[in-house]
């Protein structure tokens, strides 16, 4: 799964997660969080990797994420809550992403 660090799109990071993946051999479906870009609505996406290529024509919205992505998801970023304070996000979709995470400092 791609957790980002920061305000990104798909574009912004495809050739990064192709050369990481291609360095271990992965081939597989690769999960995207995109909770700094799009808040809490839609922000599960995946696409398919083989070959060292990541097929963009694969992408799709993931509707229902398993409970392990969403536990990972959770965890990672009550671990870095600092990186809520990089998203151009409104004040509200902050507040519900910290209620969503669980308690987390803010």
């Amino acid at each position: 799964m791609v957790l980002l660090k920061r305000e990104l799109y798909l574009s912004d990071i495809v050739s990064d997660v192709v050369r990481e993946l291609s360095k271990v051999n992965f081939n597989g479906e690769v999960f995207f969080d995109m909770l700094l870009t799009k808040g809490l609505s839609e922000h599960y996406y995946n696409m398919f990797f083989s070959d060292r290529t990541l097929d963009l024509r694969s992408n799709r919205l993931v509707q229902s994420p398993t409970n392990a992505v969403v536990a990972m998801s959770k965890r990672y970023y009550r671990t870095h809550p600092e990186l809520l304070g990089r998203t151009s996000l409104t004040v509200r979709q902050i507040s519900y992403i910290r209620e969503w995470v669980g308690a987390i400092d803010g």
